[in-house]
């Protein structure tokens, strides 16, 4: 299967290693080199959950049930999900929050917080040249109508010190199934027009963030 659209838009990935008879897939480090790393983990989708991915982790009904209702009080009411496809799940800020307060915190004022060191903007112009290139890139491209995404994750990291080192990738694939049947494929374009969707509300933000500062 042809994964190439997210190539450039993932953490590279090296040989596998195993420890206490698992076998661990070795990534890069992106902060590997940084002075003073600095981290935003935003989590993308409308939704957190998805009853048929959970199906095949084999989950229980009861199990499926209770996580079902977590991620539905955690999109609608605990975080920005459901209305704008994304919530910030991880930060590096001067203060730490709590992550239960941090997904309900102005998006905005976390941002502001976030980008401090970055002088000139030159992290955030990064950022936002590689959202554009990513939504374009997924747009055009029809191998992306395979990926359901569920639970993933935007990694933006840049170095305080040094801001032109920065990097922007996909993370958290766990629960990211990549579709083989062309009826299921059919199917899953809404949600991928979602993904596409949470992925312009990101760079709109980070777009409407440099306007502000």
């Amino acid at each position: 299967m042809n994964t190439t659209v997210l190539k450039k838009f993932i953490p590279k990935t090296f040989n596998t290693c195993l420890i206490n008879n698992n076998h661990y897939l070795v990534m890069e480090n992106l902060k590997y080199g940084y002075e003073r790393p600095l981290s935003i983990d935003i989590k993308f989708g409308f939704n957190t959950s998805n009853k048929k991915i959970m199906k095949i982790k084999d989950y229980n009904f009861i199990q499926l049930e209770i996580k079902t209702l977590r991620h539905l009080f955690l999109d609608k009411l605990m975080s920005h999900s459901s209305k704008f496809g994304f919530r910030i799940e991880g930060a590096s800020l001067d203060k730490p929050i709590p992550k239960n307060k941090l997904m309900n915190r102005n998006v905005f004022k976390v941002l502001y917080n976030f980008f401090k060191y970055d002088k000139n903007n030159i992290a955030l112009n990064s950022f936002i040249s590689n959202m554009q290139d990513l939504i374009y890139d997924v747009s055009n491209n029809n191998d992306f109508n395979k990926f359901l995404f569920v639970g993933s994750s935007i990694l933006f990291t840049y170095d305080a010190s040094h801001p032109e080192k920065n990097n922007c990738k996909l993370i958290d694939f766990d629960n990211t199934l990549i579709l083989d049947n062309p009826n299921k494929i059919e199917k899953n374009k809404t949600l991928v027009n979602k993904t596409i969707l949470s992925f312009e509300n990101i760079l709109n933000t980070l777009e409407q963030l440099k306007l502000k500062i």
